[in-house]
Protein backbone atom coordinates (compact mmCIF):
# COMPACT_ATOMS: atom_id res chain seq x y z
CA UNK A 1 0.00 0.00 0.00
CA UNK A 2 1.45 3.54 -1.12
CA UNK A 3 -1.12 6.30 -1.00
CA UNK A 4 0.44 8.75 0.73
CA UNK A 5 0.62 12.29 -1.50
CA UNK A 6 4.28 14.00 -1.77
CA UNK A 7 4.23 17.48 -0.89
CA UNK A 8 6.54 20.12 -3.00
CA UNK A 9 9.08 20.57 -0.08
CA UNK A 10 9.24 16.94 0.13
CA UNK A 11 13.22 16.01 -0.68
CA UNK A 12 14.62 12.94 -1.11
CA UNK A 13 18.33 12.06 -0.55
CA UNK A 14 19.99 8.13 -1.34
CA UNK A 15 23.45 8.15 0.20
CA UNK A 16 26.33 5.55 -1.27
CA UNK A 17 29.00 7.05 0.30
CA UNK A 18 30.73 9.91 -1.46
CA UNK A 19 27.78 10.03 -3.90
CA UNK A 20 24.84 11.52 -3.19
CA UNK A 21 21.23 11.78 -5.54
CA UNK A 22 18.96 14.47 -4.31
CA UNK A 23 15.36 13.65 -5.35
CA UNK A 24 12.23 15.93 -5.79
CA UNK A 25 9.16 13.15 -6.04
CA UNK A 26 6.69 16.16 -6.59
CA UNK A 27 8.06 17.54 -9.52
CA UNK A 28 8.00 13.66 -11.05
CA UNK A 29 11.16 12.21 -9.24
CA UNK A 30 13.27 15.59 -10.46
CA UNK A 31 16.76 14.37 -9.54
CA UNK A 32 20.51 15.58 -9.55
CA UNK A 33 23.78 13.31 -8.51
CA UNK A 34 26.58 14.10 -7.35
CA UNK A 35 30.04 13.46 -5.78
CA UNK A 36 30.85 15.40 -3.11
CA UNK A 37 34.27 15.07 -3.35
CA UNK A 38 34.50 17.62 -6.45
CA UNK A 39 33.03 20.49 -3.96
CA UNK A 40 36.12 20.50 -1.57
CA UNK A 41 38.46 22.84 -2.41
CA UNK A 42 42.33 21.57 -1.54
CA UNK A 43 40.77 19.52 1.15
CA UNK A 44 40.01 15.91 1.45
CA UNK A 45 37.14 14.19 3.31
CA UNK A 46 38.31 11.89 6.88
CA UNK A 47 36.73 7.92 6.24
CA UNK A 48 33.39 9.24 4.49
CA UNK A 49 32.41 11.54 7.44
CA UNK A 50 30.20 13.66 6.00
CA UNK A 51 26.45 14.90 5.26
CA UNK A 52 25.09 17.14 2.62
CA UNK A 53 21.44 18.68 1.97
CA UNK A 54 20.33 21.30 -0.15
CA UNK A 55 18.63 25.07 0.80
CA UNK A 56 17.29 26.02 -2.28
CA UNK A 57 19.76 27.07 -4.81
CA UNK A 58 23.35 26.32 -2.61
CA UNK A 59 24.97 23.41 -1.98
CA UNK A 60 25.46 22.73 1.70
CA UNK A 61 28.34 19.76 3.06
CA UNK A 62 28.91 19.18 6.41
CA UNK A 63 32.61 17.21 6.97
CA UNK A 64 35.35 16.38 8.72
CA UNK A 65 39.06 16.52 6.74
CA UNK A 66 42.12 14.85 7.75
CA UNK A 67 43.32 17.08 10.43
CA UNK A 68 40.31 16.10 11.99
CA UNK A 69 38.77 19.60 11.71
CA UNK A 70 34.70 20.28 11.31
CA UNK A 71 34.15 22.53 8.03
CA UNK A 72 30.93 23.97 6.48
CA UNK A 73 31.17 24.45 3.22
CA UNK A 74 28.35 26.51 1.06
CA UNK A 75 28.52 26.58 -2.65
CA UNK A 76 26.25 28.58 -5.08
CA UNK A 77 27.10 29.20 -8.56
CA UNK A 78 28.56 32.31 -7.63
CA UNK A 79 29.73 31.73 -4.23
CA UNK A 80 32.17 29.31 -2.44
CA UNK A 81 32.49 29.81 1.38
CA UNK A 82 34.21 27.37 3.70
CA UNK A 83 34.19 27.83 7.42
CA UNK A 84 35.94 26.09 9.93
CA UNK A 85 33.31 24.93 12.70
CA UNK A 86 36.15 23.85 15.04
CA UNK A 87 39.02 21.44 15.49
CA UNK A 88 37.86 17.85 16.79
CA UNK A 89 41.27 16.69 17.78
CA UNK A 90 40.86 14.48 20.62
CA UNK A 91 37.25 15.43 21.10
CA UNK A 92 35.42 12.13 20.31
CA UNK A 93 33.81 10.40 22.23
CA UNK A 94 30.78 8.59 20.51
CA UNK A 95 31.23 9.51 16.57
CA UNK A 96 33.09 11.34 14.39
CA UNK A 97 30.37 11.65 11.60
CA UNK A 98 28.08 14.21 11.17
CA UNK A 99 24.85 15.50 10.60
CA UNK A 100 23.13 18.40 9.02
CA UNK A 101 20.06 20.07 9.13
CA UNK A 102 18.79 23.13 7.60
CA UNK A 103 15.68 25.06 9.30
CA UNK A 104 14.54 28.24 8.36
CA UNK A 105 16.93 30.56 9.80
CA UNK A 106 20.00 28.45 10.40
CA UNK A 107 22.05 25.61 9.70
CA UNK A 108 22.29 22.79 12.64
CA UNK A 109 25.45 20.77 13.11
CA UNK A 110 25.30 17.67 15.10
CA UNK A 111 28.68 15.81 15.70
CA UNK A 112 30.02 13.42 18.75
CA UNK A 113 27.67 14.95 21.55
CA UNK A 114 27.69 18.84 20.77
CA UNK A 115 25.05 20.13 18.19
CA UNK A 116 26.37 23.89 17.03
CA UNK A 117 24.07 26.27 15.02
CA UNK A 118 25.25 28.32 12.46
CA UNK A 119 22.94 31.53 10.92
CA UNK A 120 22.59 32.07 7.92
CA UNK A 121 22.84 35.34 7.34
CA UNK A 122 25.95 36.43 9.30
CA UNK A 123 27.63 32.87 9.46
CA UNK A 124 28.04 33.13 13.16
CA UNK A 125 28.54 30.28 14.63
CA UNK A 126 27.42 28.91 18.20
CA UNK A 127 27.56 26.19 20.47
CA UNK A 128 24.27 25.57 21.67
CA UNK A 129 24.54 22.07 23.42
CA UNK A 130 27.72 19.51 24.94
CA UNK A 131 25.42 17.04 26.41
CA UNK A 132 23.59 15.30 23.84
CA UNK A 133 23.22 11.09 24.25
CA UNK A 134 22.62 10.26 20.30
CA UNK A 135 21.76 11.73 17.09
CA UNK A 136 18.97 14.98 18.30
CA UNK A 137 15.63 16.04 15.79
CA UNK A 138 15.58 19.13 14.86
CA UNK A 139 12.01 20.81 13.03
CA UNK A 140 12.33 23.07 10.19
CA UNK A 141 11.45 25.63 12.32
CA UNK A 142 14.43 25.49 14.92
CA UNK A 143 12.66 23.15 17.54
CA UNK A 144 15.37 21.12 19.44
CA UNK A 145 14.19 18.25 20.81
CA UNK A 146 17.45 15.39 22.71
CA UNK A 147 18.07 13.19 25.64
CA UNK A 148 21.06 13.95 27.56
CA UNK A 149 23.45 11.44 29.11
CA UNK A 150 21.03 11.02 32.24
CA UNK A 151 16.91 10.33 32.22
CA UNK A 152 15.97 13.62 30.75
CA UNK A 153 14.48 14.55 27.05
CA UNK A 154 14.75 18.12 26.48
CA UNK A 155 12.74 20.20 24.41
CA UNK A 156 14.30 23.63 23.36
CA UNK A 157 11.96 26.26 21.73
CA UNK A 158 13.94 28.79 22.00
CA UNK A 159 16.44 30.17 25.14
CA UNK A 160 13.30 30.79 27.26
CA UNK A 161 11.15 28.48 26.33
CA UNK A 162 12.23 24.94 27.40
CA UNK A 163 10.86 21.70 28.58
CA UNK A 164 12.13 18.69 30.13
CA UNK A 165 10.66 15.16 30.66
CA UNK A 166 12.03 12.18 32.64
CA UNK A 167 12.39 8.78 31.26
CA UNK A 168 13.45 5.72 31.56
CA UNK A 169 17.30 5.53 31.18
CA UNK A 170 17.52 2.87 28.31
CA UNK A 171 14.96 4.53 26.05
CA UNK A 172 16.55 6.04 23.38
CA UNK A 173 14.79 9.40 21.45
CA UNK A 174 13.85 8.83 17.94
CA UNK A 175 12.25 11.71 16.50
CA UNK A 176 10.13 14.49 16.44
CA UNK A 177 6.19 13.17 15.52
CA UNK A 178 3.77 15.25 13.45
CA UNK A 179 4.40 18.79 15.25
CA UNK A 180 6.41 20.22 17.81
CA UNK A 181 3.96 18.93 20.29
CA UNK A 182 4.66 15.17 20.09
CA UNK A 183 8.04 13.16 19.84
CA UNK A 184 8.73 9.30 19.41
CA UNK A 185 10.43 7.29 22.05
CA UNK A 186 12.13 3.78 21.75
CA UNK A 187 11.68 1.73 25.14
CA UNK A 188 12.86 -1.98 26.01
CA UNK A 189 9.78 -3.70 24.78
CA UNK A 190 7.89 -1.01 22.71
CA UNK A 191 8.19 2.17 20.75
CA UNK A 192 5.54 5.25 21.65
CA UNK A 193 4.56 8.51 20.10
CA UNK A 194 4.00 10.89 23.20
CA UNK A 195 3.07 13.74 23.18
CA UNK A 196 4.43 16.65 25.16
CA UNK A 197 2.23 16.91 28.57
CA UNK A 198 3.54 13.50 29.12
CA UNK A 199 0.42 11.85 27.60
CA UNK A 200 -0.12 8.53 25.40
CA UNK A 201 -0.44 8.94 21.77
CA UNK A 202 -0.08 5.75 19.90
CA UNK A 203 2.44 2.20 20.45
CA UNK A 204 4.49 2.35 17.26
CA UNK A 205 4.84 -1.06 15.71
CA UNK A 206 8.37 -2.78 17.15
CA UNK A 207 10.20 -6.15 16.30
CA UNK A 208 10.20 -8.85 18.88
CA UNK A 209 14.24 -8.88 17.86
CA UNK A 210 15.23 -5.03 16.73
CA UNK A 211 14.19 -1.79 16.51
CA UNK A 212 12.28 0.88 14.36
CA UNK A 213 14.92 3.23 13.15
CA UNK A 214 14.05 6.79 11.51
CA UNK A 215 15.93 7.80 8.45
CA UNK A 216 14.59 10.33 7.33
CA UNK A 217 12.35 13.21 8.50
CA UNK A 218 9.49 15.12 6.35
CA UNK A 219 7.71 16.50 8.97
CA UNK A 220 4.86 14.67 9.22
CA UNK A 221 6.26 11.41 7.52
CA UNK A 222 9.20 10.00 8.23
CA UNK A 223 11.54 7.08 6.49
CA UNK A 224 11.97 4.18 8.38
CA UNK A 225 13.18 0.68 8.80
CA UNK A 226 13.10 -2.08 11.16
CA UNK A 227 16.60 -3.15 11.91
CA UNK A 228 17.41 -6.08 14.03
CA UNK A 229 19.55 -6.43 17.08
CA UNK A 230 21.88 -8.86 15.93
CA UNK A 231 22.51 -7.30 12.61
CA UNK A 232 21.15 -10.47 10.99
CA UNK A 233 17.18 -11.36 9.71
CA UNK A 234 15.65 -13.70 12.57
CA UNK A 235 14.02 -16.52 10.44
CA UNK A 236 10.32 -15.41 11.24
CA UNK A 237 9.61 -12.30 13.90
CA UNK A 238 6.37 -12.71 15.30
CA UNK A 239 5.88 -9.45 16.43
CA UNK A 240 6.54 -7.97 12.59
CA UNK A 241 4.17 -11.13 11.83
CA UNK A 242 0.96 -10.71 13.64
CA UNK A 243 1.33 -6.67 12.83
CA UNK A 244 1.87 -7.17 9.38
CA UNK A 245 -1.71 -9.12 9.03
CA UNK A 246 -3.22 -6.60 11.09
CA UNK A 247 -2.13 -3.54 8.85
CA UNK A 248 -2.40 -5.06 5.54
CA UNK A 249 1.48 -4.43 5.15
CA UNK A 250 4.31 -6.77 4.91
CA UNK A 251 6.82 -5.83 7.70
CA UNK A 252 10.53 -6.87 7.03
CA UNK A 253 13.81 -5.99 8.24
CA UNK A 254 15.75 -3.60 6.16
CA UNK A 255 13.03 -2.53 3.89
CA UNK A 256 12.13 1.31 3.82
CA UNK A 257 8.47 2.45 4.80
CA UNK A 258 6.84 5.95 5.07
CA UNK A 259 5.65 5.95 8.77
CA UNK A 260 3.02 9.10 9.64
CA UNK A 261 3.24 9.70 12.69
CA UNK A 262 -0.46 12.09 12.78
CA UNK A 263 -2.11 8.81 12.25
CA UNK A 264 0.55 5.48 13.19
CA UNK A 265 -0.13 4.33 9.61
CA UNK A 266 3.22 2.43 7.17
CA UNK A 267 3.34 2.55 3.55
CA UNK A 268 5.44 1.13 1.28
CA UNK A 269 7.67 3.76 -0.73
CA UNK A 270 6.59 3.92 -4.38
CA UNK A 271 7.98 2.20 -7.12
CA UNK A 272 9.46 4.74 -8.50
CA UNK A 273 11.62 5.85 -5.88
CA UNK A 274 12.62 2.71 -5.05
CA UNK A 275 13.92 2.50 -9.09
CA UNK A 276 16.95 4.73 -7.87
CA UNK A 277 17.90 2.67 -5.29
CA UNK A 278 20.05 -0.18 -6.41
CA UNK A 279 21.46 -2.14 -3.70
CA UNK A 280 21.53 -2.35 0.07
CA UNK A 281 24.76 -0.34 1.24
CA UNK A 282 22.56 2.61 -0.20
CA UNK A 283 20.84 4.84 2.89
CA UNK A 284 17.40 6.36 1.94
CA UNK A 285 17.06 9.78 3.92
CA UNK A 286 15.08 12.67 3.42
CA UNK A 287 13.84 16.08 4.93
CA UNK A 288 11.76 18.92 3.79
CA UNK A 289 12.80 22.13 2.64
CA UNK A 290 13.07 24.23 -0.61
CA UNK A 291 16.01 23.41 -3.82
CA UNK A 292 16.20 24.39 -6.62
CA UNK A 293 17.92 21.12 -8.47
CA UNK A 294 18.38 22.75 -12.28
CA UNK A 295 20.57 25.22 -10.05
CA UNK A 296 22.24 22.49 -8.63
CA UNK A 297 22.76 20.70 -11.45
CA UNK A 298 24.59 23.46 -13.11
CA UNK A 299 27.16 22.84 -10.14
CA UNK A 300 28.47 19.60 -11.85
CA UNK A 301 29.91 21.29 -14.83
CA UNK A 302 31.64 24.08 -12.38
CA UNK A 303 32.99 22.26 -9.20
CA UNK A 304 34.71 23.86 -6.91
Amino acid sequence: MSNFEWTKKDIIVIKDGYHYTFIAPYNDYDNVSLDLRNFIKQDEIYNFAVDSKIDKNKLIIIYVNRSLDLILCIKSKSDYKAIKIESMDKQFVYSIYPKLWITNLSYYIYIDHYLYKVDKQTLEIERILSDINGIPSISISGNVIYKNDINYIFVVMSKANKKLFLVPRYSSLQSWGSNKDSFILSLNDKIENMTLSGNHNYTVVKPSYGDLKFEGDLGRFKIVRFIPDSGEEPFIDWALWFESIKDGVEYEYYHYYMYDSLTNHFYELPSQLLGFFSHKNELITGYSGEVNLEAISQLIHIGY
